[in-house]
């Protein structure tokens, strides 16, 4: 019997180092994907927020960033209601090789607050007339 321990760490080291790598890559793939929505959603938020205060005309945030994904809006009786719809991809990589879409949704309530004023006057006068 041979009981020589020479290959043993050339062995371990060709089988464990591979899954090793592997791990690390996909998790720095994870992390990316994750920050990718974290920013998607910022940047969708912040582009639905430009748009709601363009409507109001009050107050401007900041320069409405590029956003291709949709924004939507409703006209309420004191303002608007705005809503956005992105789309976030993990890329497909290594042992990552489901196609992962996530959908972001992101709303944002704006209101006109001189015109929110000026109606509850109004229906406060309208009110205190009739008693």
């Amino acid at each position: 019997m041979i009981k020589s321990k020479k290959g043993n760490y050339i062995v371990e080291a060709a089988v464990v180092l591979p899954v090793i790598v592997i791990v690390v890559i996909t998790m720095v793939l994870i992390i990316m994907y994750f920050y990718e929505h974290v920013h998607v959603q910022s940047r969708m938020h912040i582009a639905v927020r430009c748009k709601a205060e363009e409507y109001t005309g009050n107050t401007i945030y900041q320069k409405s960033p590029e956003w291709q994904g949709e924004i939507s809006s409703e006209n309420t009786a004191f303002g608007a209601r705005f809503y956005g719809k992105g789309e976030v991809t993990m890329i497909n990589r290594g042992i990552l090789r489901n196609n992962s879409k996530k959908q972001l949704e992101c709303r944002y309530y704006s209101t006109d607050g001189p015109k929110y004023v000026r109606k509850c006057n109004l229906i406060g006068n309208i009110l205190n007339n009739g008693k």
